[in-house]
Formats: C-alpha cells, sequence, structure tokens
C-alpha cells in the first residue's frame, strides 16, 4: 500500500523509542518527520533509500550525540535537513567521531543555534566550537597519550615495586607457594612425631666430615635424614628440602666455606627460617667448621 503521507508530526508525545518499521513503508513523497520534545537518545530505522526524506526535526530530545549507528542511517537516507536544537550535545573527547561528522556532512540545519556542554562543562555554540576542531582533535590525542604514558608508568612503578619486595622476599614466597604445591598433591601434614630427628643441610664437598658426623649420632640413637641416602630420585631438589625441613625436629647446618659458596645452602638456611616463623619454635642448630 502506497502512502501520501508528506508530514508527520509526532511532537510532545513523551516518546523514548519508536516502534520498528514504523517508518519503513513505500511513501509516495518526499516526507518531512517532526518529532521535537520527546525523550529520544536514538534514531528510528528509515527507509534505506536516498532523498525520501526531506526534513528530520528533533529539537529538544535528549541527544548528547548520535551513534555511529544513527550517522549511518543519515548517510544512507541524506536527508535535506536535521534539526537538533535543545539537546544536551556534547562537545568532547568521547564524542569527536560524532562532533567530525557534523563538521563535515552538513546535514544539520540548525549548527549556529545548538549549545553544546564543553569538556570543562562551560556551554559553547556548536559552530564556533567546531571552527577549531582540528585543534582540538590535536589536544584529544595528547591527552590519550598522556594516559596511556601515565598508566605505563604506573604498571612500571608497581612492577618494580613488587620486583624489589618479592627478590627481597624471595625464598618466603617459594616457602609458602611450595607448601600450597605440597596441598594441592595431597601431601598430609606429619603428627607432631616427625620422622627424623634432624635433617643434615651440608656442602657435598664436605661429605667426608658430615659421614663422620653422621655415624656418630646414628649410633647414639638418632635419626637423620641426608641428601644422598633420603632424598627421592626424580622428586624436585626444591619440594625434597621442604619435606626433609617439614619431616625433621632440628635442622642441622655444618657451615664452611664451601657452604657458603652454595646457592642451595643459602635456600635451605631461608626455607629453615620460613618454618620456624610459621611453627613458631627455633629448629636451627649450627655448626661451623
Amino acid at each position: 500500500m502506497n502512502l501520501d503521507l508528506q508530514h508527520i508530526d509526532l511532537m510532545k508525545n513523551n516518546l523514548k523509542h519508536l516502534p520498528d518499521g514504523f517508518f519503513l513503508h513505500p511513501f509516495r513523497h518526499k516526507l518531512s518527520i517532526i518529532l521535537d520534545r520527546n525523550n529520544l537518545q536514538s534514531l528510528p530505522n528509515f527507509p534505506s533509500e536516498p532523498n525520501i526524506i526531506k526534513r528530520i526535526s528533533l529539537k529538544y530530545n535528549r541527544f548528547s550525540c548520535l551513534s555511529e549507528d544513527d550517522m549511518t542511517k543519515l548517510n544512507i537516507i541524506k536527508p535535506s535537513s536535521l534539526f537538533l536544537r535543545g539537546n544536551p550535545i556534547e562537545c568532547s573527547c568521547n564524542t569527536l567521531r560524532f562532533l567530525k561528522w557534523v563538521h563535515h556532512s552538513g546535514f544539520i540545519s540548525d549548527i549556529d543555534d545548538i549549545e553544546c556542554v564543553s569538556q570543562n562543562g562551560t556551554l559553547v555554540i556548536l559552530s564556533q566550537f567546531l571552527q577549531n576542531l582540528k585543534t582540538y582533535e590535536i589536544s584529544c590525542q595528547s591527552k590519550l597519550w598522556i594516559i596511556l604514558a601515565s598508566c605505563i608508568s604506573a604498571f612500571t612503578i608497581l612492577a618494580l615495586i613488587f620486583g624489589i619486595i618479592y627478590y627481597r622476599y624471595r625464598f618466603a614466597f617459594e616457602y609458602f607457594f611450595l607448601r600450597i604445591k605440597m596441598r594441592l598433591k595431597h601431601y598430609q601434614p606429619l603428627s607432631e612425631e616427625c620422622i627424623h630427628d634432624a635433617f643434615i643441610s651440608y656442602s657435598h664437598k664436605d661429605i667426608t666430615w658430615v659421614k663422620i658426623l653422621y655415624d656418630k649420632l646414628h649410633s647414639k640413637g638418632f635419626s637423620l635424614c641426608l641428601y644422598h641416602k633420603d632424598f627421592k630420585v626424580g622428586k624436585p631438589i626444591a619440594d625434597c628440602i621442604v619435606e626433609a625441613i617439614n619431616s625433621s625436629r632440628k635442622i642441622v647446618f655444618v657451615i664452611t666455606e664451601d657452604f657458603l659458596e652454595s646457592s642451595w645452602g643459602t635456600y635451605e638456611i631461608e626455607m629453615t627460617r620460613m618454618h620456624a616463623f610459621r611453627e613458631g619454635r627455633e629448629s636451627m642448630v649450627v655448626v661451623i667448621l
């Protein structure tokens, strides 16, 4: 059915939106559509043919800008004139795409009467604002780079702080990570009665002296844990160390020059400190050669 309508006036109806297909009819004549003084924030669907609509008046609605979809619709139908006076138009970096469209499309007929809210909250005439749009666009890009640089700087500073804290307390972190790992593997904590009386921490270069110590203590009935005797083959050495510390009443450190040069020696001391802190007891026995 062809319609002879030429003028559709829906002003002052408190409309927030229009039904889909409201304007999708085979109109014979160019349309003038008046939608003033409603609560519209987006455009209804129009016929997807150019030059069907002569005029669209959207004065005193709630448009802060036109969306990408709305601008696409208008680019297709190419209205002779579009009126937006009385809307809370926003002139800011957030609406830069819309402002550039207004500047280049030439659809808006009342551009000299439209007031827009600038970034600092003041009202400016849209046509005057657009005269310096290129400069404003450059300032928006500068702000974007400043924000980006600030975010990167903040992230770098936080990463640096976290790195320093982690390095300072790396053994504490590793100890608790290993504890969590053992729990996830369904490791059952030992009862108060430990498996070993002592775990002996030493440099492999001091094994001859340590064997003498082991024989002396073992002959007196002490149960001792040693690397070469008790550590399970194929199991990560860090896990073995924590398990040995947890399962021994005391940890005996045989301190020599070779021990002090060993990274694993330092690791075992720190793990023992963390264990002692967690359990609330002192478990170190230090033998200095």
